[in-house]
């Protein structure tokens, strides 16, 4: 495993710096990441912004359980239920409950927010995992549409973004 010079990138703009000059460089193929932080950004000022959601990871050579699986964690104490799921660690706060899980692959973050003027988190893993995927399930969202005057239909999120390092970085 190569740790592609062993610098960190947040933005495709940063990762641009990383890579050497396109006329002596042969494609770059990323084939996996070591995901080091997770970020989540939701709006506010919406009739259904999103409160719990759950992040999870995959490599292409893995069977994970189907993430749809995990819908009804909507509670902390739900969560700590799960046979399926070891908890890393519990990170809570006035503002946000984060759970990482242990593991190589499947579940890696649980997220609830419980201050409804959060518009976003991030969190530093305790441990960093490599993925090739990752999928985001919604659990449920804020229920605010009377204070909006009905509001629109569905769940408002802004983003869920992964910082770590590429790896496996081949060239042509």
């Amino acid at each position: 495993m190569d740790v592609y010079q062993g610098n960190e990138f947040n933005t495709s703009a940063d990762l641009a710096l990383l890579l050497p000059p396109a006329e002596t460089a042969a494609p770059l193929i990323v084939k996996s990441a070591l995901i080091s932080r997770i970020g989540v950004g939701r709006p506010t000022f919406t009739a259904h912004p999103v409160r719990t959601l759950l992040i999870s990871t995959r490599l292409p050579s893995s069977n994970p359980t189907d993430i749809k699986s995990f819908s009804r964690l909507d509670s902390l104490e739900k969560v700590k239920k799960c046979a399926d799921l070891k908890i890393e660690t519990i990170h809570s706060n006035c503002d946000s409950t984060l759970i990482e899980f242990d593991g190589t692959d499947g579940p890696l973050l649980w997220i609830q927010f419980s201050d409804f003027l959060l518009v976003q988190t991030e969190v530093a893993l305790q441990a960093r995992r490599r993925a090739t995927q990752m999928e985001v399930l919604v659990i449920d969202s804020e229920d605010r549409k009377e204070e909006f005057g009905g509001g629109e239909k569905g769940v408002a999120i802004c983003y869920v973004v992964a910082a770590g390092w590429a790896v496996e970085s081949l060239g042509g």
